[in-house]
Parts: structure tokens; sequence; C-alpha cells
């Protein structure tokens, strides 16, 4: 798997994962303060709710997730890369806290709260992917480099590393997928689209 596919995979991820993420710290206590807030809002409708949502997305930076979608993945450096990827959750966090604010109709609280999980599910898988991403880049680099000085069994074992971390790669990947299937599923029960373009 190239690296360009390997990186497209988890923008889509880090991109649909961190709509509603939140810090690790305060993931339960979001957990209970969205269903709290959602349980109060039986009085507003759908389509108030989907002009709110509209609203809190457009809000979202498009550049900044654009910065990392158009990123040259041949040369980025783990240090440009994780600096990309903090970007991105600076600003889906300000993104979350907007979501989770908002009012949800009765008849919708169990999909509103099944998505605001969903979506800090994957962005806790982001997170670990970005780690290995970062770790791949650098082992990728360390390979070039004792291929270049023609050391043949460094550079052996270091492919090796690059093949057992772009399956660990698409194993996360995959195991998002029907988390990504149902995020969709209630999308269009909800009558949604995602915050980012």
């Amino acid at each position: 798997m190239s690296k360009k596919i390997i990186i497209t995979l988890v923008t889509l991820m880090m991109i649909v994962g961190l709509t509603s993420a939140c810090s690790s710290d305060d993931k339960d206590n979001k957990k209970d303060d969205t269903k709290s807030e959602s349980k109060k809002s039986s009085s507003i409708s759908l389509k108030e709710f989907q002009k709110d949502y509209k609203k809190a997305c457009d809000k979202v930076d498009q550049d900044i997730i654009n910065a990392l979608d158009d990123a040259d993945f041949e040369t980025i450096t783990s240090d440009e890369l994780q600096e990309a990827y903090d970007n991105l959750v600076e600003e889906f966090d300000k993104n979350a806290k907007d979501l989770e604010k908002l009012d949800v109709p009765s008849k919708f609280e169990d999909d509103w709260d099944r998505y605001l999980e969903i979506n800090q599910d994957l962005a806790d898988r982001a997170e670990n992917l970005i780690k290995v991403l970062i770790e791949l880049i650098d082992v990728k680099d360390e390979y070039v480099k004792a291929s270049s000085a023609g050391d043949t069994e460094k550079a052996t074992e270091l492919n090796q590393q690059l093949t057992e971390l772009q399956d660990e790669v698409r194993k996360t990947t995959d195991a998002g997928e029907d988390l990504e299937s149902e995020r969709d599923d209630l999308r269009d029960t909800l009558g949604i689209d995602s915050c980012t373009k």
C-alpha cells in the first residue's frame, strides 16, 4: 500500500471522527452532558436542529482540513504530520463544543447521542492511527538512509517494520468502516451532512 493511500485513509478517518472529538479526560463527562442537554430539548423541530447543525459546521475552517488533504505525503516529515494533525484536532475540538450544545428533537435524542459516540470512537481510532503513521514515516526515512548507504541487512529489517506498520494502519481503518457506515445511516436519519467538504 502506498504512503499516499495510507495517509488518505487516515485523513478521512480523522476528518469524520473528529467532527465531534473531545479530549480523553473529558470523554465520560461530555457523554453525560450531551445526553442531559438533548433530553431538555423536546420542543425543537428537526428543521431547526438541521439549521443549527449547519451553522455549527459552517464555522469549521476548511483550510485546515485542506492543508492535510493537500500535503505532499512523499516528502512530509513526522513533525509536519503531527503539526497538521494537532491543528485539525484543535479545529474540531471547537466544533465539538458547538455540536454538543445543539438541541435535538426528543424523537432523535438516541440517534444524536449515538452519532456523537461514534464520532468519539472514530476520533480515538484516528489518534492511534496518527501515532502509527508518524512511526511509519520515521521508519521509512531510516529505510531510505539504510538503502542509500548500502546497508541491506538494516534495510531489510526496516522494510519488515514498514510492512507491519502498514498492516496495522489497514486493520485500524478496516475496523472503523462499520462505524462509519452506521454514522452515515444516522446522518441520513437526522438529515444532516458532514461538517467537512
